[in-house]
């Protein structure tokens, strides 16, 4: 998990979206279940003002930076 955190949080993504990544990081780090994580993930971002393409290049960021840390 610590991989995948520090991937999301070195991401290259627009300041607007820090607050997200910071939300996710959090989301991240705690004890619940991975579906739970992943539930709360989504509920974090309907309730952002971003668009659907916003949300789209802001999940392919962060997937893209973890698939590359756990390739290398």
């Amino acid at each position: 998990m610590e991989k995948t955190i520090n991937a999301i949080d070195s991401a290259p993504l627009d300041t607007k979206f820090e607050n997200s990544r910071k939300e996710i990081i959090n989301i991240l780090k705690t004890n619940e279940s991975p579906t739970e994580k992943i539930n709360n993930i989504n509920q974090l971002m309907n309730h952002t003002d971003f668009t659907e393409e916003e949300q789209v290049q802001f999940y392919k960021t962060l997937t893209d930076a973890v698939m590359s840390s756990k390739n290398s």
